[in-house]
């Protein structure tokens, strides 16, 4: 998985080619799809350090899929569940049921965080999760 930097151009008002002043990242996914987005830096070590980033949070999340290996619910981010949410109702999924499989999972860290399967490291992530759950 190679990425690579980007200041792209744009046309001003006046008609003239002006390069952006912010880097833009350049990776391809797991799927092989070309994935743009903004590094919200003009610094280009910055730039470097945030690409390198996501490719690592891009190989890993390919690595688990590409294994089949289920993603532990500890490895659950509020962003997940945001998307979740989206993906549902976007595929005419009723709220009220996408709302009640929210609940159940929010039940879950619950119950485990009560009967202390999850470790004092993992609660601010899974308390995090819980947020995204009950704000959502």
């Amino acid at each position: 998985m190679i990425g690579s930097l980007d200041r792209p151009t744009y046309r001003a008002k006046d008609g003239t080619l002006k390069e952006s002043a912010v880097i833009w990242l350049k990776c391809r996914d797991a799927l092989g799809v070309l994935r743009r987005e903004s590094s919200e830096t003009e610094k280009e070590q910055e730039a470097k350090r945030i690409l390198k980033q996501t490719r690592g949070r891009r190989r890993r999340g390919a690595r688990d899929r590409a294994e089949g290996r289920p993603r532990r619910a500890i490895q659950l981010t509020s962003a997940d569940v945001t998307k979740y949410r989206v993906q549902r109702l976007e595929a005419t999924a009723v709220p009220a049921i996408v709302n009640r499989e929210l609940a159940a999972l929010k039940r879950m860290f619950s119950l485990a965080v009560k009967g202390e399967r999850l470790k004092k490291r993992d609660l601010h992530r899974a308390r995090s999760v819980a947020c995204a759950l009950r704000c959502g």
